[in-house]
């Protein structure tokens, strides 16, 4: 499998009846053995972006690709606010909630009340 294409153990255990840690545990073992090398390293998986980097393994003793560094939490950070702005209704949920806590924050919870109550009364007309 490996001589076709490189590939990471996630896609080694769907291709053989194994678990994805045993699929891990022979590829670090054939690794010791000089017998396969990390391509490359891949963040993304699917649909879903990985915060760690995963192995690419490649057949042949080659030299190993440097790992990259873990994203930081900026970038955790960024990812989280994109997958929040996708989501209209939740974004709007999200800046609704913020803009009450600054007028509670400002010293006017009287306004915000009124407005919370104003949003749920709302929604729950459109349920």
């Amino acid at each position: 499998m490996l001589e076709a294409e490189p590939t990471n153990a996630h896609a080694l255990a769907r291709a053989l009846p194994m678990s994805k840690r045993w699929a891990h545990e022979y590829l670090k073992h054939l690794h010791s053995l000089k017998q396969i090398h990390i391509a490359r390293w891949d963040k993304e998986i699917g649909e879903r972006e990985k915060r760690h980097a995963i192995e690419v393994w490649a057949a042949g003793a080659g030299e190993d690709a440097p790992r990259p560094p873990a994203d930081g939490s900026n970038a955790r950070y960024k990812r989280a606010w994109n997958a929040v702005k996708a989501d209209e209704e939740r974004h709007d949920r999200l800046k609704a909630t913020r803009r009450v806590r600054r007028r509670i924050k400002s010293g006017k919870p009287e306004i915000a009340s009124a407005w919370i109550s104003n949003v749920f009364s709302a929604r729950a007309s459109q349920l």
